[in-house]
């Protein structure tokens, strides 16, 4: 690692003519008296992710005798270096689901976990129109999109809006990359709109996802507990969502079922709908024998296709089942091998 650190500085000496770099770093710390103009340091940052190195700099051109390797200060967060050269990992966990699921509070949670296992997670916020969230985005498209300012230039009421707020998302995707690229983390936990329409259904959506760039992607889609557990019916229609968002962001994906504290007495029912015969078997007890039918239709059409997964059931807040739905995303991003093993 030794040999790396000083090889990776001396190519940034000898051979960077154009760099690309933020002056700030991940917690605020500026250029020290250590560093002096025409500098360059390797920072070494141990993590869970293993050791990651940062190249710095400070202007662009470099002599071989003003170089050093700086230990205690982290001046610039990242440096591009010929991507084919050197290049950090990144896995991006974007978070959609029904009006009301639990989007964001699950998001908080996902943050809370990988930071407490030892990971760098960021979050990123991509809905323009939301007053509060239950954690501080870490990169916020409300810095860049002004939902008051578009109903104000263009005459627009709040739906109107957020639906140009929305098509406008995919137009500021390389300034949230760059943010994203600065941070540096291990994960990005994406947080979509509220309103699922308007990320999902319209071009915008899947350009964003489709066009960031992440080693690993995947999408996790919360299916609200207590709609879903109300009925079978109500379970097939959002796991026919569930399989509408699936192929139109077209990457991995991880059915979850939030809300589980306030399910428990149906825990067991809802377990077994993850069974087609079972779940048929429920259907007969529906009152509207024309939507029974069709549900039965659907869900042939869905097991046959292998579109119907069983959720991972979860709460946000007590935090029960997010061993299962972490296991669950590091076995797809990672094909079963932990990050956290490297070490």
């Amino acid at each position: 690692m030794k040999f790396l650190i000083k090889y990776l500085n001396l190519y940034a000496c000898n051979k960077i003519l154009t760099i690309t770099a933020d002056t700030e770093s991940r917690n605020g710390n500026g250029p020290t008296e250590k560093t002096s103009a025409g500098e360059t340091g390797v920072n070494v940052n141990s993590n869970k992710n293993g050791i990651r190195l940062t190249a710095t700099a400070i202007i662009l051109h470099f002599k071989p005798a003003q170089c050093k390797i700086i230990d205690s200060h982290i001046i610039i967060n990242r440096i591009n270096i010929f991507t084919t050269f050197f290049q950090l990992y990144l896995e991006t966990i974007f978070v959609t689901g029904t009006a009301g699921a639990g989007k964001s509070l699950l998001t908080s949670k996902l943050m809370e976990w990988y930071k407490d296992n030892n990971f760098y997670p960021i979050s990123l916020n991509l809905d323009p129109g939301v007053i509060s969230l239950p954690y501080e985005p870490d990169v916020d498209v409300r810095n860049y999109i002004d939902i008051g300012k578009i109903m104000s230039e263009h005459n627009l009421g709040p739906n109107g809006a957020l639906i140009m707020a929305a098509d406008l998302i995919a137009t500021k995707l390389d300034e949230i990359q760059e943010e994203v690229y600065n941070l540096n983390p291990d994960f990005v936990v994406a947080d979509t709109p509220g309103q699922i329409e308007l990320f999902i259904f319209r071009a915008s959506g899947p350009y964003f996802v489709s066009n960031f760039q992440s080693d690993n992607k995947i999408n996790i889609f919360a299916f609200d507990g207590i709609l879903a557990s109300s009925s079978p019916i109500n379970f097939i229609s959002i796991a026919l969502m569930a399989t509408s968002v699936r192929l139109r962001l077209n990457i991995s994906q991880i059915d979850v079922m939030t809300k589980r504290d306030l399910v428990i007495d149906k825990l067991g029912e809802i377990i077994r709908w993850s069974s087609k015969s079972s779940l048929e078997d429920s259907l007969q007890n529906e009152k509207n024998i024309e939507y029974s039918i069709l549900s039965k239709d659907l869900l042939q059409a869905l097991f046959k296709n292998k579109l119907m997964q069983s959720p991972i059931l979860i709460s946000s807040l007590t935090m029960s089942g997010m061993v299962n739905l972490t296991a669950a995303l590091s076995r797809v991003l990672n094909l079963g091998e932990d990050k956290g093993d490297e070490n």
